[in-house]
């Protein structure tokens, strides 16, 4: 997941957040006063610990099943120009890091 999609629903979550607190879009009340209705809650907690749940599901799956078959597969192809994107296994590094 990119920062920007990232940053997209953390604002779509903020507002939900106001919805459930009845808080008007109009006033300018801060979002930890908000957060602490709802507990300790973090959007980007709940996507990282998601993800990793999935990844041990991986882990744990049988070498044969598909899903290890074709998770370490390369697309033939040109590379872009630009940075190349993270992948699966470099997210995951950053998750169990974070941790």
């Amino acid at each position: 997941m990119k920062e920007a999609e990232l940053l997209r629903l953390e604002c779509n979550d903020m507002r939900i957040i106001k919805w459930m607190c009845n808080v008007p879009m109009t006033d300018r009340k801060p979002s930890s006063e908000l957060r602490k209705h709802l507990g300790p809650y973090s959007f980007r907690n709940c996507i990282r610990r998601y993800r990793l749940r999935w990844f041990g599901r991986v882990e744990r799956c049988s070498d044969d099943s598909m899903v290890k078959k074709y998770r370490d597969i390369v697309v033939e192809g040109q590379q872009r120009k630009r940075r190349p994107s993270k992948s699966w296994y470099q997210v995951v590094d950053s998750d169990l890091i974070s941790l």
